[in-house]
């Protein structure tokens, strides 16, 4: 053999064969002292040691160890060679047996043979640790590292690389630090007067400083007499035996580096300093890397405990500081003719990689790349390399100018030295390993930054105390603090500036860094954007306590996250096209490099998409929250974002940059040719030109096909469900995702519904069914990934049934055509089945629904069937699914309407059962979970310590399987309010056979309805439901939590605020204005407090992070914490999930009682279980004393359940009074239940903390309270009712009007501080608005009810009630003044003119009770009414009575202002002072406003007529008829003024009336003058065609003139004092015998009386609701005109107006009275008929 090898010429097949060689001279000469090289000698006459040496001279002859080197780094750099340990073991064995055969100090390849170690030891610990335990105890074995210590520190790079290839873990690590902690032998120099003579061996005369080469200011000596050996003589080289520190001379040398008095003298000098300078960090690197971290404070110590150092306290933050300047040192060392070599190679081998760059200078970067990573390793408790970094290290700077997200501006000089000078450099040798490095330094500082302060000392807390290493609140802390954020700032935004931005085009030797680079940017903008509690306020009870550097960091974390959300919403392209390019990948790139063996590249590929889309995911959940919350630039809500228009427009060439690595690239170039042969084909049949164009929405959605990680299939789902939502928000048109899809829409459906429905439910993995731990916990892990990727996929066809019509039509109808053949005209065909325009569509889809009934196999209606007839495995093994799948569910049934046929049809698939034998199956299921027993037992429970300790999340959130079906019947109690609502869903498409056959089975959709409606009213079900929802002890378990903390922290303080960990969902305030219904519903899913993010910010502060615990306590301690979370989250999860339930229940009853009145409350338990429902109600609501908000969101349920139950109850019951039915077995129990009821409902409001939410700021407190006032509105307004129809019933009217007399006082006094409160709060003037019109209501109860109303108005007498109403309506409208129609309608202007509208009816029922007239008038009704803002309008004039074609509403105020001023006349107290001083002071009111009146009254018939002016004129009127019959029924003789006055008044009434009667005569006049200008309010009307309201309007307009008429007629009747002239003949009163014309008071009486006889005709006043009409054309006001005209008439008479007039009387009132008996022989009109003919028959006699 060694003749066939030894001699060959070729040199490749020389160094195949030297390892072979090597092997057999090592054989040989283990051999050479055995029988069996006598044997070999004496057979062969070979010599065994001269035939070693043979074979090993040959062998380096063939340079076997530079070979064997870069074979084994290329199994390093290759991941082809799966089995590396085996390769690496293997060639260990043979360089083991040279070693352990030849004496390795003597050969010339002493270095190559070390380097084959090193790579070897490199990066595996299983062969390190090997060699300290089986071989270093053997000499022959550790001969390697014995020859590499003696010749250190003379020859030091070998001996220290080797160290350090030898540090893999934590027993290797301690293994080299002791080993070189005492060292026993030294090698260097040395002089002839150094050595001397002892006992035959030789001594050091003198001591020797160790330290040569290194600081003269840190000296190492080795004592005089000291033992030596010497080595050479040329070059002198000595040994010395001496126990010496390794590291201490390490510290020495680098001491002595940065000593720049002692430049080197030569630049190879320079470069071997820095070379060592590398190997020593390096070997320091390791072993804090893969030390035990209970030893780095050992190392640490170690290194500062320097012998007879000049330093004096020497620290680890000096040693730290060296580090840092080293940095420093090695950027000034540009230069220099080579670079440090590389780490894990010889300096030879590696000057070319950092050689490179311009003119041949090179910047060291390998020294560059180990200070970082060192002070990467150092940060966490060195906090002092942040003012290092700060001041002393050239790493980038920016310069803030204090705005948030924009101060990105770079600072000059150093700062500028990565960007200027490092970058550029790596950039042209294609290497990064120094950005790399600073990319995780920058990943670790924000990690650090984002992490719990705790300080140690309680003292800390105060001034100036403990600044320690987690900064306190003295200048040591708020130096650190401002040097965290800066260093912070700056490092983050250079990597969002000039990394990521610009990466993708560097030049790059290894396409892993540049992998490796895009992977660790996205891991720190996650990291950043991802702890959402730096938006949160901190809750602490005193914020000065909290600490400088945490506060300082909130802020910093929070300026960085808003740069980084808005830059990359609304920044720019440049920022957002790296990210959308790694989006862009594809998942067939990873698969590529697995495929090439390149196992590292495929995993930072797989893992950079993997950090991508969580990204994007993180930004567009950021912009839903902003689009809400209004907080994007300058407070605006960011409505759309660049992002997301950027991923949904952007477009992919050759297929999404698919990747093709290695062998596999001629295969994949075939394929691509074939492809784009078959897709030419293709396009020209289809005239299409796309050319491998692939939408990048297409792309994502294809990573839920990945099969290789399970993270990517669910982000995949969950960054589509992201973008269906914003994009939904798009207008005028949302962006149709199955054109993004195009023709593998089909396919990626197909996908999504196998995702949905899961496999073999049989085959669910469960961690229980295996034995082995490992295995278990491995198969939970996956169960739980799959599990979520299975909801998640449910999920995305839940809001694709809600955003994308045409999608969500394939989605129901499945995809029939294989994915091969399937092209977009199949995908455009199923999305035009949303169309229903055209006929033949229509007739195309009514064949195809008939001939499809079935349910196809892809369509996702299959998916929920499998899932629901399983459903009992699903709760038990994968209860998350089943709840996605019934959320599914309500969305298709809520979407199921008439607006929606294909969501109905495929819904009546599921009704129908797909045509199957099992036709009801899905109902009987849905029916099955809804009647479930949800209560948990022992075997179920939510979670245990164990599980809670467990690395993965159970489910979501660890819920039991109580918790898990109370979600499921939260969905289907939507399911079934949906089904009610929308009638018999998809009953058109189920068959005759499957309809039959569910009947027979009793499990028809209706059926389910009917048992689920009996079982949800049952009074004993409605009750636990109620208790259940509110049930909340969240509020004590946080309590108990915060003090729990406090005691097992003692001794510390930790700032930790929980509150700052919620989701970020649960954050928001407002509720969402997307898929606000969906998107409530999924936190039923979500855990209340982000564990995950706790445990990240408080790992290695509170949570250990799994490596282990420093003492039992603090383990037991953090475990108790984490626990208590985990169960507080549960806590929180249970309580949400009963309001949920509660609020589903509510919702179905809500609807079945609107939809089915009779069904489903007459039908099932009858009226008195709904009245006991009611009372329990009101019983629930008032027994709640410590409120919290799950509590308010539980009353304001029930309320509004409850108002609805009202009115059901007081109408049931009023039909049941009427006769139509028993109700009740007496009397005696209807009274008994409305005085139970009355009660319950009393003491809702007299709860001790319902007054208390006046006063609060939370919208559901106001809410709630102003539902319950409601409630106590329509449970008057019903008693009412039922009291009027049981009038017999004494007791009944006793209980209403006790009722009314309770609740009084508990009305009053918050009304009273809302209407006292200026101005008014939009949230209060709800609240008042609703008592002022319960005050109403109660007082005309009482009045109706005839019972006696003192107590009542001596409650109001002695409130402030009146006074503050008065207040009130004068200061109303001054904030209106001088708006614009458009200005006045704004919500608090209409909440306020509602408010004094119902103040001004209030006030104006007041004045229709004498006990209260009194009352308004003494507190300042004229004053009021006078110095309000709407009389300073009507006194300039500027009260028009429309606002465009709108009625002004101070207008209609300004007509009850007058309304109330006539009532008062007629109802206060008739004394002559009192009764002459308000009409004086009423005279003069008028007075003020006469400009007005004059104009209002002179002319309102000579235009177009209209409600405005008329009811003005009406109020005028009546108000001058109440002056005049006020100023004639006082004791008290006026003065002239006031009779001036009444003469002026007389003077425009009667023009007034002169006009209207001649008006009244043309009704084609009226009709023509009657002109609306919109839509009037006319009170009582609220239903009337729009063809027909013109001529209600018209009847309205008639009304509103006999009303006027009426007062003017009363206005004179009291003037000419018309009772006096027809006793006595006194006709003194008539001051003007043409004041009112005969002739226009026989056209008045003629009119009135053709009035009055249409109205018993057509019966006028019953066919219309309006109210004015009603009181205008009633018998009375007709009867009482008629009248009235009559006397006056008779008046004018006497006065005198000859026989003629007489005559005329006579015919007019004969003709008035045959009319009235044509009445009365009729039987219409009843008494009051008969009484005016009488009246008539007696004036006739007076003529």
């Amino acid at each position: 053999m060694f003749a066939k090898y030894s001699q060959t010429s070729n040199p490749l097949e020389g160094a195949a064969v030297s390892p072979l060689l090597l092997a057999w001279g090592s054989i040989l000469q283990c051999m050479a002292d055995t029988p069996a090289a006598e044997k070999l000698k004496g057979d062969y006459g070979i010599s065994a040691g001269a035939a070693a040496v043979r074979f090993i001279q040959s062998a380096n002859s063939f340079k076997v160890f530079e070979s064997l080197i870069a074979t084994i780094k290329s199994l390093a750099n290759s991941d082809s060679h799966l089995n590396i340990l085996g390769y690496k073991s293997v060639f260990k064995g043979l360089l083991k047996l040279f070693i352990q055969c030849f004496n390795v100090d003597d050969t010339p390849k002493f270095d190559d043979l070390v380097e084959c170690f090193i790579q070897i030891f490199t990066d595996c610990p299983e062969i390190s640790e090997q060699f300290w335990i089986q071989d270093y105890p053997i000499d022959e074995c550790r001969s390697l590292l014995d020859a590499a210590r003696a010749r250190f520190p003379y020859e030091q790079r070998a001996f220290i690389r080797l160290l350090g290839s030898l540090c893999g873990n934590h027993t290797t690590a301690s293994f080299v630090f002791e080993y070189l902690k005492q060292l026993q032998t030294y090698t260097g120099p040395y002089q002839e007067q150094m050595i001397e003579p002892f006992s035959g061996s030789s001594t050091l005369a003198v001591p020797y400083d160790l330290g040569q080469g290194g600081s003269s200011r840190l000296p190492i000596y080795a004592l005089r007499g000291s033992p030596i050996r010497v080595i050479s003589v040329n070059p002198p080289v000595m040994l010395i035996h001496v126990s010496y520190s390794a590291f201490h001379l390490f510290v020495s040398q680098m001491d002595a580096f940065l000593d720049g008095s002692k430049p080197p003298p030569t630049m190879a000098a320079n470069h071997t300093a820095i070379e060592n300078m590398t190997d020593w960090l390096q070997l320091l690197n390791n072993l804090l890397m893969h030390g035990d971290p209970a030893d780095i404070p050992i190392l640490l110590d170690h290194l500062c405990e320097l012998p007879g150092s000049e330093i004096s306290g020497f620290s680890s933050s000096d040693l730290v500081s060296m580090i840092c300047r080293v940095y420093t040192r090695g950027c000034n060392s540009i230069g220099s003719s080579g670079g440090g070599g590389n780490s894990t190679g010889g300096g030879s081998a590696t000057s070319s990689v950092n050689g490179g760059g311009s003119g041949g200078f090179a910047i060291p970067t390998d020294l560059l790349t180990v200070c970082l990573k060192t002070l990467t390793l150092l940060l966490p408790s060195q906090p002092v390399i942040w003012t290092l970094l700060r001041g002393e290290m050239p790493i980038p700077r920016y310069i803030s100018d204090g705005t948030i997200g924009n101060d990105v501006t770079p600072a000059s000089g150093v700062g500028r030295y990565m960007q200027q000078r490092l970058l550029p450099y790596e950039k042209s040798v294609g290497v990064y390993h120094t950005t790399l490095a600073f990319l995780d330094l920058v990943l670790e500082m924000v990690g650090l930054a984002q992490q719990v302060v705790v300080v140690d000392d309680v003292s800390a807390t105060g001034a100036g105390g403990a600044d320690n290493a987690a900064g306190g609140n003295g200048a040591d802390g708020m130096r650190l603090a401002k040097s965290q954020a800066e260093v912070l700032t700056s490092c983050v935004k250079h990597v969002y500036c000039e990394i990521f931005p610009t990466f993708g085009g560097w030049r790059y030797k290894s396409i892993g860094d540049k992998l490796s680079i895009g992977n660790k940017v996205l891991q720190i903008f996650n990291r950043v954007v991802r702890d959402s509690t730096v938006v949160a306020a901190p809750s602490l009870e005193n914020q000065a306590q909290l600490p400088h550097l945490q506060d300082t960091n909130n802020k910093v974390l929070g300026n960085l996250r808003h740069l980084l959300i808005h830059g990359y919403l609304q920044g720019s392209l440049f920022q957002i096209s790296p990210l959308l390019d790694i989006l862009a990948t594809g998942c067939e790139a990873p698969v590529e490099y697995f495929r090439a063996l390149k196992l590292k590249e495929g995993l930072l590929l797989q893992d950079s998409v993997v950090q991508a889309l969580q990204f994007v995911k993180t930004l567009l959940s950021e912009r839903l929250v902003l689009s809400r919350g209004g907080n994007g630039e300058n407070g605006a809500a960011v409505q759309t974002s660049l992002l997301e228009h950027a991923i949904l427009e952007h477009s992919v060439k050759n297929g999404g940059g698919k990747v093709v690595v290695g062998q596999e690239k001629q295969r994949q170039q075939q394929q691509q040719q074939q492809q784009q042969q078959q897709q030419q084909q293709q396009n020209q049949h289809q005239g299409q030109d796309q050319q491998d164009i692939v939408e990048l929405v297409h792309i994502i959605a294809l990573y839920s096909t990945y099969e290789y990680c399970l993270e990517l299939p669910r982000l995949s789902a969950e960054l589509l469900i992201l973008l269906c939502s914003v994009a939904s928000e798009w207008t005028p048109r949302p962006p149709s995702f199955i054109g993004y899809f195009g023709n593998d829409a089909p396919k990626i459906v197909n996908h999504f519904v196998e995702l949905a429905t899961g496999g073999n439910v049989s085959d669910l993995s469960s961690s229980s069914s295996s034995s082995d731990e490992d295995s278990s916990n491995s198969a939970s892990h996956s169960s739980c990934g799959e599990e979520m990727i299975q909801v998640r996929a449910v999920q995305f066809v839940s809001v694709v049934l809600e955003t994308q019509p045409g999608l969500a039509t394939l989605f129901l109808n499945g995809t029939t055509t294989s994915a091969k053949t399937t092209t977009a005209a199949a995908a455009t065909t199923a999305a035009a089945t949303t169309t229903t325009t055209l006929s033949k569509q229509k007739e195309d889809t009514t064949t195809t629904t008939t001939q499809t009934n079935k349910i196809s196999k892809s369509s996702i209606l299959n998916s929920i069937q499998t899932i629901l007839v399983n459903w009992k495995e699903y709760l038990k093994k994968r209860p998350s699914v089943l709840t996605a799948v019934l959320q599914l569910t309500q969305v298709l049934w809520q979407s199921s309407g008439p607006a929606s046929p294909e969501f109905a049809i495929a819904a009546g698939k599921l009704v129908d059962g797909g045509g199957s034998s099992s036709s009801s199956r899905v109902w009987e299921m849905l029916y099955e979970i809804y009647c479930a027993d949800d209560e948990d037992d022992n075997g179920n429970a939510a979670a245990t310590d164990d599980d809670v300790m467990d690395g993965q999340m159970r489910h979501v959130g660890g819920r039991s399987k109580g918790d898990w079906l109370r979600i499921c019947k939260v969905y289907i109690g939507h399911v079934f309010a949906s089904h009610v609502f929308h009638g018999s869903v998809g009953g058109a498409v189920a068959s005759a056979a499957a309809v039959a056959a569910a009947s027979a089975a009793s499990f028809t959709p209706d059926s389910v309805i009917e048992k689920a409606l009996i079982k949800t009213v049952e009074y004993e079900t409605l009750k636990v439901l109620f208790a259940n929802a509110l049930k909340d002890n969240v509020g004590l378990m946080k309590r108990n939590l915060t003090e729990g903390m406090e005691k097992a922290y003692e001794g510390v303080v930790v700032y930790l605020d929980l509150d700052s960990f919620k989701t970020r969902a649960l954050q928001q305030q407002q509720q969402p204005k997307l898929l606000e219904r969906q998107e409530s519903q999924l936190l039923l899913l979500e855990d209340a407090y982000d564990l995950e993010l706790l445990a990240s910010k408080s790992r290695n502060v509170l949570f250990d992070g799994g490596d282990g615990y420093d003492d039992e306590e603090g383990a037991e301690r953090d475990w108790w914490l984490y626990v208590g979370l985990k169960r507080l989250n549960e806590a929180i999860g249970r309580a949400d999930v009963n309001v949920a339930v509660l609020k589903s229940v509510t919702s179905f009853i809500k609807v079945a009682t609107l939809k089915q009145v009779e069904k489903t409350w007459h039908g099932y338990g009858g009226p008195g279980n709904l009245q006991r429902v009611c009372r329990l109600i009101c019983e629930t609501v008032a027994g709640v004393d410590d409120w919290s908000m799950k509590k308010l969101q539980v009353c304001m349920e029930l309320c509004s359940l409850l108002v609805l139950l009202l009115s059901l109850w007081s109408k049931s019951v009023v039909e049941r009074c009427k006769g139509s039915g028993v109700l009740f077995s007496s009397d005696s129990a209807i009274v008994s239940g409305v005085v139970e009821f009355l009660e319950a409902l009393e003491l809702c409001v007299s709860n001790s903390g319902f007054q208390e939410f006046l006063f609060t700021n939370e919208p559901l407190a106001h809410a709630y309270y102003n539902q319950m006032w409601c409630c106590h509105l329509i449970a008057v307004k019903g008693v009412f009712a039922i009291a009027t129809k049981n009038g017999k019933i004494v007791e009944m009217n006793r209980a209403c009007v006790s009722y009314c007399q309770r609740i009084l006082p508990h009305v009053l006094r918050p009304l009273e501080q809302i209407l006292s409160s200026s101005p008014v709060s939009p949230r209060t003037a709800n609240h008042s608005i609703i008592m002022l019109a319960l005050v109403n209501e109660m007082l005309v109860v009482v009045d109706q009810l005839g019972a006696d109303e003192s107590v009542l108005c001596s409650m109001i007498g002695h409130s402030s009630l009146i006074p503050i109403l008065l207040n009130f309506v004068c200061c109303v409208g001054g904030t209106t003044t001088s708006m614009s129609m458009e200005e006045s309608s704004t919500e608090l202007f209409e909440l306020e003119y509602l408010n004094c509208e119902s103040s001004l009816q209030l006030l104006l029922l007041f004045s229709r009770m004498p006990a209260l007239a009194d009352a308004v008038v003494s507190n300042g009704l004229i004053a009021s009414f006078c110095n309000s803002q709407i009389s300073q309008l009507v006194v300039s004039g500027q009260l028009a009575g429309y606002l465009g074609q709108d009625r002004n509403p101070l207008h209609r105020l300004w007509c009850l202002m007058m309304n109330v001023v006539s009532v008062c006349l007629r109802n206060v107290n008739g004394a002559a002072a009192p009764l002459a001083r308000f009409r004086q002071s009423v005279v003069g009111f008028l007075k003020l406003h006469w400009t007005r009146i004059k104009t209002t009254l002179s002319a309102p018939f000579e235009e177009l007529l209209n409600c405005a002016s008329l009811e003005e004129v009406e109020c005028y009127t009546e108000l001058m008829h109440g002056v005049v019959l006020a100023a004639r029924s006082s004791l008290v003789v006026d003065d002239d003024v006031d009779e001036a006055f009444i003469v002026l008044c007389r003077d425009l009434v009667s023009h007034l009336y002169r006009n209207s009667v001649n008006f009244v005569r043309h009704p084609a006049t009226l009709q023509a003058r009657a002109v609306y200008m919109g839509r009037e309010y006319i009170e009582g009307v609220t239903s009337v065609a729009e063809k027909d309201f013109h001529q209600v309007f018209v009847n309205h307009i008639k009304a509103l003139i006999l009303l006027i008429d009426r007062n003017i007629v009363s206005f004179f009747c009291v003037l000419f004092n018309a009772e006096a002239c027809l006793s006595v003949g006194d006709s003194s009163a008539v001051v003007s015998k043409g004041l009112l014309p005969l002739s226009v008071l026989f056209e008045s009486l003629s009119l009135t009386v053709d009035g009055l006889s249409q109205n018993s005709s057509t019966t006028l006043s019953s066919s219309s609701s309006d109210l004015m009409q009603e009181r205008a054309f009633s018998y009375e006001n007709l009867c009482f005109v008629i009248s009235q005209v009559t006397s006056l008439i008779l008046c004018q008479v006497i006065a005198g107006n000859g026989e003629e007039g007489r005559r005329e009387a006579v015919e007019n009132i004969q003709q008035a009275k045959s009319a009235l008996d044509v009445l009365v022989r009729e039987k219409k009109g009843g008494q009051i008929v008969k009484e005016t003919v009488g009246e008539l028959n007696s004036y006739l006699g007076c003529i």
